[in-house]
């Protein structure tokens, strides 16, 4: 079944697709910080169709800790 993924428009997606998408968007970032390289984390909630809501399965939160760590330990320095 499809279900709403944003909460402004009424995108919808099915929760395996979703669950790859936003696999993918955890490598990336791990990728980029691996390389250290600077990666545009404003955007990692933000729907891509509308550029306006925030893109969330519902129940997603407590999977997005990766997110955090992100964001916390963007300043780092590292070596």
């Amino acid at each position: 079944p499809l279900m709403r993924c944003c909460s402004t428009c009424y995108a919808q997606t099915h929760r395996r697709c979703w669950r790859e998408w936003r696999n993918n968007q955890r490598l990336t970032a791990l990728r980029s910080r691996l390389l250290g390289l600077r990666m545009q984390t404003d955007h990692l909630l933000r729907c891509t169709i509308c550029k306006s809501g925030t893109a969330m399965l519902e129940g997603e939160e407590g999977g997005l800790q990766w997110m955090s760590s992100l964001l916390c330990g963007a300043g780092e320095a590292t070596g």
